[in-house]
């Protein structure tokens, strides 16, 4: 019976790797789409890959450790890299074309709403401007201040 749970328990563990290999590859895609929607320079795109095989290391790293207490084998590497590779083959084309118009859509949302949000600050900072203008040559006349020491004077109460 002893042998039976460490068989199952095998099975568990390569069908875990297997399965992270797929969400890498998934996660990848994710990224791919993203960076073609954005036009992201090759440096960056670079940078991007760079830090996603760090954090998939890491992930790869905590989850082994996780469901195998820290016995580490080849075997179970292959498989998730395996289950990738299977992804790749399969399935990427197809997801690659399914993220594409959902996140382009909420890409363009937020871009058109940032732009817009930009739009209405700079009317509100023009306004701001020119109602603190206005304010400051109401305040001038009011004091008979003619420079702006005369006027920061009167501000701060030492006006003559």
């Amino acid at each position: 019976m002893h042998l039976y749970s460490f068989v199952t328990e095998q099975g568990h563990i390569l069908w875990v790797m297997f399965l992270l290999g797929i969400s890498l590859g998934l996660g990848y895609d994710l990224i791919r789409t993203l960076r073609r929607i954005s036009k992201i320079t090759k440096e960056g795109a670079a940078l991007g890959d760079f830090f996603y095989w760090i954090v998939a290391g890491l992930v790869i790293w905590q989850v082994q450790n996780a469901e195998t207490e820290g016995i580490l084998r080849f075997c179970q590497l292959f498989i998730g890299a395996a289950g990738m590779i299977l992804y790749y083959a399969i399935g990427s084309k197809l997801v690659r074309r399914i993220l594409y118009v959902p996140l382009a859509v909420i890409c363009k949302f937020f871009s058109s709403l940032y732009r817009y949000m930009g739009k209405g600050c700079d009317r509100l900072f023009a306004f701001l401007a020119k109602w603190t203008e206005q304010k400051e040559k109401r305040i001038r006349f009011r004091s008979g201040a003619e420079t702006d020491a005369d006027m920061a004077g009167y501000l701060s109460g030492n006006f003559r």
